[in-house]
């Protein structure tokens, strides 16, 4: 397994609602920047976006850890090289606390 993080530190942060409004944004907008989204995995991996799918039946889910707010984008899998598989799910944590940097 590897991560890779991306912080972003806001000052002020986000309020809760704030934070609950991107997350409403994040999850309607699924469906129509899904080819978008293939399109940023395929450019970084370096494999075209025609050989990427959404694993069938995954959602966008939301959730609540404590005061951070979670938008896990469904899986997307395809093949490195031509036959390593390999899946990779988009994660965003909205930190609403000023000690705390979210993350993507």
């Amino acid at each position: 397994m590897l991560r890779r993080a991306m912080l972003l530190h806001l000052s002020p942060p986000p309020t809760e609602v704030q934070a609950d409004g991107l997350v409403d944004t994040l999850s309607a907008e699924w469906d129509r920047v899904r080819s978008t989204y293939h399109q940023l995995v395929a450019d970084a991996v370096g494999i075209a976006a025609t050989g990427l799918s959404t694993v069938h039946g995954e959602l966008v889910r939301r959730s609540l850890e404590g005061k951070t707010r979670i938008v896990d984008f469904p899986r997307v899998e395809g093949r490195l090289l031509g036959s390593i598989p390999f899946n990779t799910r988009v994660t965003f944590a909205i930190c609403t606390e000023a000690n705390m940097s979210s993350k993507a």
